[in-house]
């Protein structure tokens, strides 16, 4: 019983792995998004096209939510699967508490 407890803790273990390490690439890939939007705005601004600023800030900004989107998916069913195995683990351990 308690090799069980082991294992879904070791279950919830990697599962906050996969979600620190989902959250750090995301955090990458947002942080080079902005700065691809703040070249992409500065190079705007230089060459004096409002629309062209616009559509660009847009065109990012869709990328952006696209990627956080992901992000969130990703993390949410890893935090299910976590939570699941918590339920279990929980369950277990109260049983083991009132034997």
């Amino acid at each position: 019983m308690s090799e069980e407890l082991n294992k879904l803790l070791e279950i919830e273990r990697e599962a906050e792995k996969i979600v620190e390490s989902a959250r750090r690439e995301a955090e990458k890939i947002i942080e080079a998004a902005k700065r691809e939007a703040e070249e992409a705005l500065r190079k705007a601004e230089e060459a004096k096209f409002p629309e062209l600023e616009e559509k660009m800030k847009r065109e990012l900004d869709e990328e952006l939510k696209k990627i956080e989107d992901s992000y969130r998916e990703e993390a949410k069913k890893v935090y299910d699967v976590g939570s699941e195995n918590l339920d279990k683990a929980v369950e277990f351990v109260v049983k083991e508490v009132i034997k």
